[in-house]
């Protein structure tokens, strides 16, 4: 008797696992991920100029840094009709804002090979490299 109860609760369990619904397996359900790498558009050997680029998803929110590779990932972003808006800015460089196309799974921006460029100069924030960055620039050298 003992033996067939255990064989019963052993067969309900198995049925009720292979029954169950497959809920948190589905990874793409969970929301899309929008990564890349970023660096600065001249040649460096100092990859410490690749971290601190802040890149956010306009649509949500959400956001990310790159780390000292210039690689940032931004998880669970929600699939969008009408595509994603990508704005890349850091303190120093024009900020860059990349339309990508609407569509179902992950997007990648640059790849280690060849990253994202960003492009240095703005110095005063005012989203341009004119004569008065250039000049703030020059004041700056001549003071150290």
């Amino acid at each position: 008797m003992k033996k067939l109860l255990t064989k019963l609760i052993t067969g309900v369990m198995f049925l009720t696992v292979i029954t169950a619904p497959a809920a948190n397996l589905n990874v793409s359900a969970a929301g899309n991920k929008i990564s890349g790498y970023i660096r600065p558009s001249f040649t460096t050997t100092n990859s410490s100029l690749y971290s601190n680029f802040n890149v956010i998803a306009s649509e949500n929110g959400k956001s990310a840094m790159t780390d000292v590779n210039g690689y940032f990932e931004i998880s669970d972003v929600a699939s969008s009709q009408s595509g994603y808006t990508i704005r890349i800015s850091k303190s120093g460089y024009l900020t860059r804002t990349i339309t990508a196309a609407a569509g179902q799974g992950n997007i990648v921006l640059g790849s280690p090979n060849s990253p994202v460029g960003m492009l240095a100069g703005d110095i005063t924030q005012d989203r341009t490299i004119n004569t008065n960055a250039y000049s703030h620039t020059c004041h700056i050298s001549r003071t150290r």
